[in-house]
């Protein structure tokens, strides 16, 4: 019987850490989820800029090309 008590014991204990480790997991993927989101949003602005800097160089060009 002791041998008994002392294996639930012992799963009660595996159960324990495991729970632990799973909420560990579940935090981790939370988060990793958010700075998916931030990711994203940060590409579109870049992608923004990228195209407002090109149409200035273009602009640019064009003025020069008129200047000479």
């Amino acid at each position: 019987i002791r041998e008994l008590h002392e294996m639930f014991m012992d799963m009660a204990m595996f159960v324990e850490t495991q729970g632990e480790m799973i909420n560990n997991i579940e935090k981790n993927v939370m988060n990793a989820s958010d700075y998916v989101e931030h990711a994203k949003e940060e590409t579109k602005k870049a992608v923004k800029y990228q195209s407002k800097a090109r149409r200035v160089c273009y602009l640019s060009v064009i003025v020069l090309v008129i200047i000479l």
